[in-house]
């Protein structure tokens, strides 16, 4: 694997990280928000909405293709977990600021939400989930 660095678009070899694009600030951000897509989506669906966030709110906005969408690597195992695991990949590769916000919509608040009950985000941190309830769908 191989650390972002200044690049604004990020791909690692091995196809083990997402495909991401990092607004604003690359390196030692204060304040951060990851944006999880939904179902069909990429990094292009949030990308107005970065740049208000960005300007206004985060030293840094990170939009992130899931696995099988975008361009991002793809793998038959879907499931919520296993993308749970890539985002615990994903902030762990960036190093991410440990209070981040978490935002996820649809399939991606799905994800947002497996990761978030993992205990793996500060006290400090903040979820949104944006048009995705809590319960099982069949």
């Amino acid at each position: 694997l191989f650390k972002c660095s200044a690049a604004s678009f990020c791909k690692t070899a091995g196809d083990s990280i997402l495909y991401h694009r990092v607004l604003g600030k690359k390196e030692n951000a204060n304040s951060a928000i990851m944006i999880l897509h939904g179902l069909f989506g990429s990094t292009t669906n949030w990308g107005s909405v970065a740049g208000s966030l960005t300007k206004e709110l985060y030293d840094q906005v990170i939009l992130v293709d899931l696995r099988n969408h975008g361009k991002s690597f793809h793998h038959p195992d879907f499931s919520i977990p296993t993308m749970a695991d890539d985002i615990e990949a994903l902030t762990t590769h960036l190093d991410v600021p440990s209070d981040f916000t978490l935002m996820g919509h649809s399939l991606g608040g799905k994800v947002s939400m497996d990761f978030a009950l993992r205990g793996k985000m500060a006290d400090s941190s903040k979820l949104i989930v944006v048009d995705m309830a809590p319960i099982h769908y069949e």
